[in-house]
């Protein structure tokens, strides 16, 4: 299989329907029938049903598209690699985008004035995604909340940081709340791991009810800041922010949690010593 079978695949996964699949790859329909039939040959089994209406993957279609999706990554990997070979390195970082925020932004900023010859790439994305690309070998180093079991790495540097319930700095809002109190609360929430999730639940039974629900932490603000509920985010996205006195920063009636992050590499991978001269004191 080559980089069109993989392509053709992922954007029929996407599209689910074959007209709308040739068209966005310039090519007739039975060129997609054709190729999505030689991936299915290869493989060995079913990747789409079919019907007169709709496309559908199949469980084996779900798995194979993670898989084309990484091939697709790698090329494009290759490539990047390829047109920047006039700088004297090269470094891949994978981070979740509240620490990207929080912390790498600035470090990068301050660190490509100084490294004009070393080029950066950056992934923001979950800690499961960045562990794969980092055994893909897609990044050099990843930002993660958990460590790996099946994977040799080695640790650069480990830092935590408080999680801080928030709320738009009104009079509508408390300035003080129990988990009692929290638990009757309109709550926003963006995914901190499952360690604060085991931490909220031993406070309130069951856990909190959530009125939103947003991928990104750093997109929670926007919503306090419309008196929407409070929020759980690290502070580091508090104090980075212009307009930090709109947000107040509500005590709780308990230890705050912290949020762990460790900064890892591959053993064995050859620029690891760059990568800790590079990262020293990031964090």
């Amino acid at each position: 299989m080559n980089k069109q079978h993989y392509e053709t695949f992922v954007i029929l996964a996407e599209t689910k329907n074959f007209s709308m699949t040739a068209k966005k790859l310039y090519i007739v329909q039975s060129t997609v029938s054709n190729r999505i039939k030689e991936i299915e040959a290869k493989v060995g089994k079913p990747l789409f049903t079919r019907t007169n209406k709709s496309v559908q993957l199949t469980i084996a279609g779900e798995v194979f598209l993670e898989y084309a999706k990484r091939a697709l990554a790698i090329e494009v990997d290759m490539r990047d690699e390829l047109k920047n070979l006039r700088f004297d390195a090269r470094l891949k970082i994978g981070t979740p985008h509240a620490v990207y925020i929080g912390h790498l932004r600035r470090s990068l900023q301050d660190f490509m004035k100084t490294q004009q010859t070393v080029s950066v790439k950056v992934k923001i994305s979950h800690t499961g995604i960045l562990l794969k690309d980092l055994a893909d070998d897609i990044i050099d180093v990843a930002v993660v909340t958990y460590l790996p079991r099946s994977m040799e790495i080695e640790q650069i540097t480990t830092f935590e940081e408080p999680v801080v319930l928030i709320a738009k700095n009104s009079d509508a809002f408390k300035s003080t709340m129990s988990w009692e109190a929290l638990a009757e609360s309109p709550i926003l929430y963006s995914d901190l791991g499952t360690g604060f999730d085991t931490y909220v639940k031993e406070r309130v039974h069951g856990g909190l009810s959530y009125h939103l629900y947003i991928d990104q932490i750093n997109e929670v603000i926007d919503y306090v800041l419309e008196g929407l509920g409070y929020a759980f985010v690290p502070i580091s996205l508090i104090e980075m922010r212009p307009d930090k006195e709109k947000i107040k920063i509500v005590d709780l009636d308990d230890e705050l949690y912290k949020i762990k992050h460790y900064m890892i590499a591959k053993k064995g991978n050859i620029i690891l010593p760059y990568i800790r001269g590079l990262v020293t004191g990031w964090f």
